[in-house]
């Protein structure tokens, strides 16, 4: 859980270390599809937030 706190907490600070920090939850979980998710959106991202249009 803690590992997701940061991931988020980089994500929304604008960190480029959030694509690390989901690349290693995905690393660890492969099956976790919300990392997964997270690796592919966060690039360009700047929050953690999910709009659906």
């Amino acid at each position: 859980m803690r590992q997701y706190q940061e991931a988020f907490a980089k994500l929304d600070a604008d960190d480029a270390g959030a694509i690390l920090s989901f690349a290693a939850l995905v690393g660890n979980y492969a099956d976790d599809r919300l990392a997964s998710f997270y690796l592919k959106s966060c690039n360009g991202a700047t929050s953690a937030v999910i709009q659906i249009n």
